[in-house]
């Protein structure tokens, strides 16, 4: 059987009204309740988290899950690096390629941009996907619109992942808990995100699974620094009565001491006192709770962001000032085409398949990651190449910079200089305004001899054939530049060019036009002594 016969009799089963109802929603009767308040961080103890990881690991995923939740929920900084990462792909600007050059795939194409990718319910679809980088997997139900054409998503529910299991066979199929059942997932209602960051079962490639040991080292970590704080950090009150104090005398000096650290204040006889000592601080240092907790910090930062520099401030290739990107560029890379593949798969061919029919061809939604350019590197090659014929469109090089062409009333920089003001005279207004007719005169003679003289250079340099002077020139350095493999191989190799191309002809037409421009520059010289 074709996959197109096979789509087309999955088709005749499915029916409007099982595309817009809910499958999986919360009911307050079975298993998928809205409100879980269920805890296991709150116990969380060496055992408790090794039993919990083995029952993962062998399929029951519930504590767990529950686990990876509050995790997100109590530990910062587990939630910003996670956070991030996330960020990094939902602030992707997504595109959608056709199939091939027709009519009809650039007509799906734009239907898909439309009703999938342009609507504002799309952005909230990748956020939540992305909740599978912590627990290994992520469910999103699909809501269909079909009270009109074409049938399109009308609104992504967000599934919470402990309604889920894998089956017990493979590990790998993931289920539906209805009551003491669980069923499979319908055809075309669901987008299922199992981002591959490790290889083996989905479940145990989530972030939280190895967050877990770091998260519970620092819950006892923070959990003793706060116990020591306690017990070393308040001063010491201490109070002092006389010898002839009687037992009333001390109770009224005890309430005092005792008061004294909320009220700030108190009344004791005159011949009692309270001293408050500087907390008592115990040999050795003191600081290996907050080394603790940033160890454990920078060991998650680097596990989910692949680097600690933006995090921590860690010196070296990513100091704070040098950053390209919070997240590392591979792993933005990635993640955001391990996404594309369950969007296209979950989302774009349903869609298709729903209202054109089964395709031979898909088209493609992307998410590309833009790669930083080497500012300073295409500026120093263009520098060095165009002297030597090679041709650079100036408006690629300008979109490369990120500038816009000047147009004819644009105030630009010439030769690196920076606009000259025009001094003012004493009633504020420029002095160019108040030039003298004799000035614009003597002005307008002088920019017709800088036009002559212009003029008569152009003549020179067009008088000379340069084309076949400098073919040679560019040919060599095409040829060089598909032998490299990266600029500072390219600038190394430069010189080799000198070995390999005969400059005589380009070197005796520019001394000929430098001689010609020199006895020009001469004879306009004596002109005007």
């Amino acid at each position: 059987m074709t996959i197109g016969k096979r789509l087309r009799d999955a088709l005749k089963g499915l029916n409007k009204q099982s595309l817009s109802e809910e499958v999986s929603g919360p009911d307050a009767f079975s298993v998928r309740q809205g409100w879980n308040a269920s805890e296991v961080a709150a116990t969380l103890d060496p055992s408790r988290l090794a039993t919990l990881i083995q029952g993962a690991k062998a399929g029951d995923i519930q504590d767990y899950l529950t686990l990876a939740e509050e995790m997100e929920e109590r530990d910062l900084h587990y939630r910003s690096v996670l956070g991030t990462r996330k960020l990094s792909i939902v602030g992707l600007d997504p595109t959608v390629t056709p199939a091939d050059d027709s009519d009809t795939a650039h007509e799906m194409a734009e239907s898909v941009k439309q009703n999938i990718i342009d609507r504002p319910e799309f952005a909230e679809l990748v956020t939540n996907a992305l909740d599978a980088l912590g627990k290994g997997f992520s469910v999103n139900e699909i809501m269909w619109d079909t009270d009109r054409t074409p049938w399109r998503p009308a609104r992504y529910e967000w599934r919470d992942p402990r309604w889920f299991d894998y089956d017990t066979v493979t590990g790998r199929k993931l289920l539906l808990r209805e009551g003491a059942d669980k069923v499979e997932l319908p055809l075309y209602k669901f987008v299922k995100h199992e981002p591959l960051l490790k290889s083996g079962l989905p479940i145990r490639g989530g972030f939280a699974l190895v967050a877990a040991y770091y998260h519970l080292i620092k819950s006892f970590d923070v959990a003793g620094w706060a116990a020591f704080v306690e017990v070393f950090g308040y001063p010491i009150r201490v109070g002092k009565y006389g010898k002839n104090a009687t037992k009333n005398d001390i109770d009224v000096l005890k309430r005092a001491v005792r008061n004294i650290g909320r009220d700030i204040g108190a009344v004791i006889p005159d011949a009692m006192a309270i001293e408050i000592v500087e907390g008592v601080k115990p040999g050795g240092s003191t600081d290996h709770f907050e080394k603790l907790a940033r160890w454990v910090d920078a060991q998650l930062s680097k596990g989910i962001l692949g680097q600690t520099a933006t995090t921590e401030g860690t010196p070296g290739k990513l100091g704070n000032e040098d950053a390209q990107h919070e997240v590392r560029l591979d792993i933005m890379e990635a993640d955001a085409r391990q996404l594309e593949t369950t969007l296209n798969r979950d989302l774009v061919i349903p869609y298709i398949n729903l209202n054109f029919g089964p395709q031979e061809q898909y088209p493609k939604l992307r998410l590309p990651v833009p790669r930083p350019e080497d500012v300073n590197g295409l500026v120093d090659n263009v520098s060095k190449l165009v002297p030597l014929g090679f041709p650079v469109k100036r408006s690629e090089l300008y979109a490369k910079l990120g500038l816009t062409e000047p147009g004819d009333d644009d105030e630009v920089l010439v030769g690196g200089s920076a606009p000259v003001e025009q001094p003012a005279n004493s009633e504020g207004a420029p002095a160019k305004e108040q030039a003298t007719a004799g000035n614009a005169e003597g002005a307008a003679a002088a920019m017709n001899a800088a036009s002559e003289a212009n003029d008569e250079l152009e003549m020179i340099a067009e008088a000379t054939e340069w084309k076949p002077l400098v073919k040679p020139l560019h040919k060599a350095v095409a040829e060089l530049s598909t032998e490299c493999n990266s600029y500072g191989e390219f600038e190394r190799r430069l010189p080799e060019l000198l070995a390999r191309i005969d400059t005589t002809g380009v070197t005796r037409a520019l001394a000929l036009d430098m001689f010609k421009a020199r006895a020009l520059g001469d004879a306009e010289f004596q002109a005007d002594e």
